[in-house]
């Protein structure tokens, strides 16, 4: 069985300007053993509608990933390592954690079109985590509250 998340991505009011919209995306994650099956990610730039897809592929262990864009369509594959995670697969992994303890975990972020190194941080006490890829920025959030998540993605963390 695969748990289903779907979230509303918004924007501040100044972000906004340059980048256009509030975004939706939804994620699905095997039960079992907390890997990510799908992720998906519509939203539109410049007026026109633009999708990253992430496929996780047991059978022959990579992500495929496409980024459909407004003037081209491209392609990436990476290895799945067990250890890569879209956004809101992040989010189930953090929910089924043993929350008696702080924990550290190495992850790589899928993030528009590339994967970036970063470290989970769980404080496990009111569910609270972080997400820091030094790349890409911080993203923290409760996994109690999936409905607040508060991050800079691709800014200074």
């Amino acid at each position: 069985q695969a748990c289903h998340s779907k979230a509303i991505i918004k924007t501040s009011a100044v972000f906004s300007l340059f980048i256009g919209a509030d975004m939706t995306a939804e994620s699905y994650i095997e039960q079992s053993d907390l890997q990510p099956l799908y992720f998906i990610n519509p939203h539109k730039k410049g007026g026109k509608d633009v999708c990253f897809t992430f496929v996780y592929n047991r059978k022959s262990k990579k992500i495929e990933s496409t980024f459909k864009g407004v003037k081209d369509t491209s392609e990436k594959t990476f290895p799945m390592d067990g250890k890569t995670y879209d956004l809101l697969s992040v989010i189930q992994f953090v929910r089924f954690l043993d929350a008696s303890s702080k924990k550290n975990v190495d992850i790589n972020l899928l993030l528009g079109e590339d994967r970036y190194p970063g470290v989970l941080t769980y404080e496990g006490k009111d569910g609270a985590f972080s997400v820091i890829v030094p790349a890409g920025g911080k993203i923290e959030g409760k996994d109690s509250d999936a409905q607040t998540i508060y991050g800079t993605a691709f800014g200074n963390p």
